[in-house]
């Protein structure tokens, strides 16, 4: 039987501190129970939009990219020094079964591409994508048709090799042409 109980069966005054005691007790109670998480609600569009954002149609790295820089610590870092935080990236890359990181830095080497206008990351972008679809010898895992990085990891790679052998120099009429020649290029 609680302290609370007993002196109010025994008819005796609750002095202060044991009221103290029961406000603290049911105060604690009722912080614990509220929910530290809110949800606000979206329409379909939206959500589905907030669900595939990505480099190629937001300007911004998808969910699962903003995944795997907050899981390394590099969120913050990315906006102000991308070329250092990537070079990080590629440097923790594992030999196999590495393809959220393959993935990121697919995605991000374009984005950075896109903001900076240097070629070489728009290579770089395709030679990632290109590695996570294609595994060299096989045993690695390639990303399931059902993962929603599939179908983006094509397009990044097609713009990627788009966008790296493009002619830096415009037409007239604002057109880009691509020259597909045999050589050397340069990677970041």
């Amino acid at each position: 039987m609680t302290l609370t109980l007993y002196l109010l069966i025994q008819r005796r005054p609750v002095t202060a501190y044991t009221k103290v005691i029961l406000i603290s007790f049911v105060s604690l109670i009722v912080v614990g129970c509220a929910t530290p998480v809110g949800i606000n609600p979206v329409d379909i569009q939206t959500g589905y939009q907030l669900n595939t954002e990505s480099a190629l149609s937001a300007n911004q790295p998808s969910e699962a990219s903003k995944t795997v820089l907050r899981r390394n610590g590099l969120m913050d870092r990315f906006e102000t020094e991308p070329a250092k935080v990537l070079a990080e990236l590629h440097a923790g890359l594992k030999p196999t079964d590495d393809e959220d990181k393959l993935f990121t830095l697919a995605e991000l080497s374009l984005l950075h591409a896109q903001n900076t206008g240097d070629h070489t990351w728009f290579l770089a972008s395709a030679v990632y994508a290109w590695s996570l679809l294609f595994p060299g010898d096989a045993s690695a895992v390639q990303l399931k048709a059902s993962d929603p990085r599939f179908r983006l990891a094509y397009d990044l790679y097609n713009q990627g090799l788009a966008q790296g052998l493009a002619d830096p120099e415009k037409g007239d009429n604002g057109e880009v042409d691509v020259h597909l020649k045999p050589g050397n290029y340069r990677l970041p």
